[in-house]
Parts: structure tokens; C-alpha cells; sequence
């Protein structure tokens, strides 16, 4: 009975042994990480430059890798393969596309091209004229406030200026009174 007893165990360890070893399988089969503890990498912090440094470094090999890959695709293409690609068929273009460019702009008169360029310039002349007009008017505003009337002529030249009266400070429009003026 003893012998049954042991032969039972054995069995059950084996059995339990091998479903412990599946299910350790499958479940590192879908995660796809199989650390074990003894190689188990400790957590090491990197600096920010060796951050940079390795982010720098695995783009440098993106780049590379596909610098390669396009330098094959250009070698794997012959002058052949090449025209056949260029060539475009005129059925292969909708209908729409190719009236639209049939249709030009009607190209405009000397005339009229010498009326737009009249009409443009005078557009930034008067323009610059208001500019000009703001700019004087903001001079004078200026001038009066430090106490000075100017007057200026059409070409925006100080032709007079005369003091109207001496800018007052801050200081001045003070009232001191002295608390005890008798003493």
C-alpha cells in the first residue's frame, strides 16, 4: 500500500510539475518578456545626455536603414520600369482636368495692364499719404504736449515753433503746507 501511496505521489508531483511548466509557457508566449531573475536588468536611471544620446543613436540608424533601402529601390529600378512609370496615358485623365487646362485666362491689353499699374500705384501713393498725414499730425500732438506749436509746410518741414508755455513736473503740482509754520 505504501508503494501505491508513493507511486500516486510521484504521479501527481509529475502532473502537477508539467501543468506549472505549461502554464509558465504559455503565459511568457503572450506576454513576450522572459526575464529571469538572475539576468533580470536593474533599473538604471540615464541622464537627460544619455537619453539624447541613445534616441540620436537609433534615429541615426533609422536614417541609415532607410537611406539603404532607398538606394536599393533605385538600383532595382531599371530606365525601363522608369518610363513606363513617367508615362501618362491621356485616357487615364478625368474629363474636367483636361478642359481645365485647355482654358486660359484671357490675356490682358497693354492698355489695360498700363491702367492697372497707374491704378496700383496711386492706391500706395495715397497711402503713404495718409501715413505721412498721421505721422505730422502725431508730431504737432506730441509738440504741444511738451509745450512747443509747430507749424510745417506741405512737404512736412518745420517751418515755425514757438514756446507756448514751460512743461509743468509732477513735482510741481504738489502742494506742500507745513504742518507747523510758525516754528
Amino acid at each position: 500500500m505504501k508503494a501505491i501511496h508513493k507511486f500516486l505521489n510521484l504521479i501527481l508531483f509529475f502532473a502537477f510539475s508539467i501543468f506549472v511548466g505549461v502554464s509558465v509557457f504559455i503565459y511568457y508566449k503572450k506576454t513576450g518578456e522572459i526575464q529571469f531573475a538572475s539576468k533580470a536588468p536593474s533599473k538604471v536611471k540615464l541622464t537627460p545626455e544619455e537619453l539624447v544620446n541613445k534616441y540620436l543613436k537609433e534615429g541615426q540608424e533609422k536614417v541609415q536603414t532607410q537611406q539603404i533601402n532607398s538606394i536599393l529601390t533605385l538600383k532595382n529600378t531599371t530606365p525601363e520600369t522608369a518610363k513606363k512609370e513617367k508615362e501618362i496615358r491621356i485616357e487615364d485623365i478625368p474629363v474636367d482636368q483636361q478642359i481645365a487646362k485647355n482654358i486660359k485666362a484671357p490675356e490682358q491689353s497693354l492698355t489695360e495692364k498700363f491702367d492697372t499699374q497707374a491704378y496700383d500705384e496711386q492706391l500706395e501713393g495715397a497711402q503713404s499719404a495718409q501715413a505721412k498725414k498721421e505721422y505730422a499730425r502725431q508730431y504737432i500732438e506730441n509738440a504741444r504736449k511738451a509745450g512747443y506749436h509747430i507749424t510745417l509746410n506741405d512737404q512736412l518741414e518745420v517751418v515755425s515753433m514757438k514756446a507756448i508755455r514751460k512743461p509743468t513736473s509732477q513735482t510741481d503740482k504738489i502742494d506742500t503746507f507745513e504742518s507747523n509754520p510758525e516754528e
